[in-house]
């Protein structure tokens, strides 16, 4: 029989184990640095949108309380009578008085039926439109009448520079 030498044994290495007390405060750095990172993330990022929004291209007070309107441009005759208009929409400005209480609760009731329970930004539409686009499932949107009213305006006033357009004017 022939004699078989055993093979040396391979030492195996350890990986270095970190004394519990390292390994404590690691762990406890890394959850204070979480917590102040969750605290401050938000106002971070508002800061920052907030400078970045804040270049000049955003409508002041004056013009969102006195927004332009294209109004028709009438064409009257020597004798006063109106001959014809020129318009690229034939708008003219109503007073709100002036308007049906009837009309004033369709389009609150058809655009926005909590308007009367926000302050601008409907939280549970804006959850669900979330939702909505997390699934698959396209129940509505969450722009409030508000929203509408300020990107119309927006878009009036610079329709050259702004990021949201209307669907007619998107190329998909």
């Amino acid at each position: 029989m022939e004699e078989t030498t055993p093979e040396p044994e391979i030492p195996v290495l350890e990986e270095p184990k970190l004394p519990k007390r390292q390994l404590k405060k690691w762990a406890q750095w890394t959850i204070v640095s979480l917590l102040w990172l969750a605290v401050l993330s938000p106002f971070i990022v508002v800061y920052t949108m907030l400078n970045i929004s804040d270049d000049g291209t955003l409508p002041g007070f004056e013009e969102l309380e006195n927004p332009q309107s294209n109004l028709a441009s009438r064409v009257y005759s020597s004798d006063g009578v109106e001959i014809g208009k020129y318009f690229k929409q034939n708008r003219t400005n109503a007073k709100y008085h002036e308007l049906s209480h009837w009309l004033v609760e369709a389009l609150v009731a058809t655009e926005d039926s909590r308007y009367y329970e926000h302050s601008g930004v409907d939280a549970r539409a804006l959850g669900r439109a979330i939702y909505g686009q997390l699934v698959g499932d396209d129940d509505g949107g969450a722009s409030t009448i508000s929203q509408q009213l300020a990107k119309n305006l927006f878009n009036t006033a610079y329709k050259g520079n702004t990021v949201a357009k209307s669907k007619m004017e998107r190329p998909w």
